[in-house]
């Protein structure tokens, strides 16, 4: 395929196109990947609220500004729900002594 085939313009001389990998769907592998990175940070022991603010730090990573607005507003507005802490339970079976955050009722 050439460049003439997928640019509405024609190819000028001098002028680099690029064909940009964008993935729309991740492959198995991207999302054993991510799968990894949750259970490490599950590992970590983190808290509810430190979750939420987790995923509010990567959603204003994001190039899609509708997804970082929407993730965001999401964020915000479930923070306020999340119920406050009422006792933590170290798990000694866990390899990382991971401490386990029980909610109020």
């Amino acid at each position: 395929m050439s460049d003439k085939d997928t640019f509405a313009e024609t190819p000028r001389e001098g002028v680099a196109y690029i064909h940009p990998s964008i993935e729309t769907k991740l492959s198995k592998e991207k999302r054993d990947e991510v799968h990894q990175i949750v259970q490490e940070i599950k590992n970590f022991g983190a808290s509810q609220r430190q979750l939420l603010y987790l995923i509010y730090q990567l959603a204003l990573n994001l190039e899609s500004r509708s997804a970082l607005v929407a993730i965001t507003q999401a964020v915000n507005t479930t923070r306020e729900q999340v119920a406050p802490v009422s006792k933590l339970v170290l798990d000694e079976r866990s390899p990382a002594k991971r401490l386990i955050v029980v909610a109020s009722s």
